[in-house]
């Protein structure tokens, strides 16, 4: 996924940012067309967004991001474990993070919510998972955005 948004806060949180988004073999090429603004505002400040799915596997990348007449470079490395970034020529774009792992194959992220009053049930399934399935914890290094919500 390519998740895009803008540094500058807009009246209405469903603003979207317009673009084209061409794969062609190793390059990678986002056309920025400008700001999409529906009929509806909801009202509530936000950035314009935009999350777009790329299909492709792992290799290097040439990525590119154009607007009027400034382009943007830099290299995309895409591994099983990782996903990374590297700086070419950047002058209107920004990523926020340099380093992303990936989810490790047949892995799954327990994430609990519960009151004070029920944490229990937190505990007593995290007891179940790690007790009764042969499951091995996984860490991600500490450099780097993991893709599991903390």
């Amino acid at each position: 996924m390519l998740s895009m948004a803008t540094e500058e806060i807009y009246p209405c949180c469903n603003w979207s940012i317009k673009s084209e988004i061409a794969v062609q073999g190793n390059k990678i090429s986002i056309d920025f067309l400008g700001i999409y603004v529906p009929e509806i505002c909801l009202t509530a400040l936000g950035p314009a967004t935009s999350t777009s799915f790329l299909d492709i596997s792992n290799r290097e990348y040439s990525l590119y991001f154009s607007y009027r007449n400034i382009i943007d470079k830099y290299v995309l490395t895409v591994t099983d474990s990782s996903n990374k970034i590297t700086e070419d020529v950047s002058q209107f774009t920004k990523p926020k993070f340099k380093l992303f792992w990936r989810y490790p194959p047949n892995s799954f992220a327990y994430l609990c919510g519960t009151t004070t009053e029920t944490s229990w049930i937190r505990e007593d399934f995290l007891d179940t998972l790690l007790n009764e399935i042969d499951l091995e914890e996984f860490q991600f290094p500490d450099s780097g955005e993991i893709c599991y919500p903390c």
